[in-house]
């Protein structure tokens, strides 16, 4: 009987290890998007409020060119580090992601290797059905 059931207690205990595995890959993938979501607003809100206090709002008609252009080149500034701190954050992620999937395969190569074993040993053991008689003597003859 308890060899009966073992497979569905491995198979219990492997559904067991996956949602845990998925839980925690999940809490890492939000720590991870969490982190870099409030790196990228900070870095964003320092820029915006650097270049706001570097330069006030020109009365002068004169200086109007240059401060359009000083405010060009810090929204250029703001969109390229934005667009690096994206990339950076998709390669982490990537990583991330890629060894958690590393995580799980292992798990399910393990739970595989297991199965494999328990058909082996239960093959070698003997039939699982028994024939009856009278069918083995018509194929013995």
């Amino acid at each position: 009987m308890n060899q009966q059931l073992a497979p569905l207690f491995q198979s219990i205990d492997l559904s067991s290890k996956l949602s845990a595995l998925a839980l925690s890959n999940f809490e890492e993938l939000m720590a991870l998007d969490f982190d870099h979501t409030q790196g990228l607003v900070e870095r964003g809100t320092q820029q915006l409020r650097d270049a706001c206090s570097d330069q006030g709002i020109s009365r002068e008609a004169s200086e109007l060119p240059e401060a359009i252009q000083s405010g060009m080149h810090v929204f250029i500034d703001l969109t390229r580090d934005t667009m690096l701190a994206v990339t950076d954050y998709q390669v982490a992620k990537f990583r991330l992601v890629q060894n958690q999937a590393s995580e799980v395969q292992k798990e399910i190569s393990a739970a595989f290797k297991q199965q494999l074993t328990l058909i082996q040993t239960s093959g070698t053991a003997g039939n699982r059905i028994s024939k009856s008689p009278a069918l083995s003597q018509k194929r013995a003859a």
